[in-house]
């Protein structure tokens, strides 16, 4: 199953990129990393972090690095292979990002009035909060499907190339069990030959005895 394409950019906020700053790995391991990460998602559990919404029964949301390291935990993706498949996949719509927020510090001032507080964006990518969607679990069902048929075949040919095997060791063991008869009956006959022939030449001899 190839992994999806990822040039429709799907984040929810268009301020949430997911592009990481370290340099685009080989599309192979990215590629292998982005069919990691429906297995990951569905096992890992929702945060509550940085006010991080309640999603619809069936999805997840979970922070970027906590899905990086769990990549890594999991299957040894490394860091930037991690974050570059989730921002492919949040590209092609498979995932959707948004922007965390955190609380401002505040204070009581003398007067008895809180000072500060509110909320803020979180830029850090790490931050970012990573939703699944249905788009997602469909592509890794079809993907399991897909495998599962290939293991079948594998499977299949495997028994075949096995009987293979068999028959011929079959047919090799039989001609040999054939040619070990015949040389047992060439034997038999010799070995029976042998005696009468020295008892011939025997009594050959004898005979040539009694005529002088």
């Amino acid at each position: 199953m190839p992994p999806p394409d990822h040039v429709q950019g799907q984040a929810i906020d268009p301020r949430a990129s997911t592009r990481p700053e370290s340099p685009s790995p080989p599309d192979p391991i990215i590629e292998a990393a982005m069919r990691d990460v429906p297995r990951v998602l569905a096992d890992m559990e929702n945060t509550r972090d940085y006010y991080a919404p309640h999603p619809p029964p069936g999805q997840r949301i979970v922070l970027n690095r906590r899905l990086v390291r769990e990549l890594g935990d999991r299957y040894r993706h490394g860091k930037a292979v991690s974050e570059w498949a989730i921002h492919r996949l949040v590209d092609g719509g498979f995932l959707r990002a948004r922007l965390a927020q955190s609380d401002w510090p505040s204070s009581l001032s003398r007067d008895g009035t809180w000072q500060g507080g509110g909320r803020y964006e979180v830029a850090e990518l790490g931050s970012r909060l990573i939703g699944s969607t249905e788009r997602l679990w469909e592509w890794w069902r079809e993907m399991e499907n897909s495998r599962s048929e290939a293991l079948r075949e594998d499977h299949l040919a495997f028994l075949e190339a096995l009987a293979a095997t068999q028959r011929a060791e079959e047919e090799r063991l039989l001609r040999e069990s054939d040619h070990y008869a015949r040389r047992e009956r060439l034997r038999k006959v010799l070995c029976d030959d042998i005696p009468s022939q020295a008892e011939d030449s025997k009594e050959k001899r004898a005979g040539q005895f009694a005529e002088r």
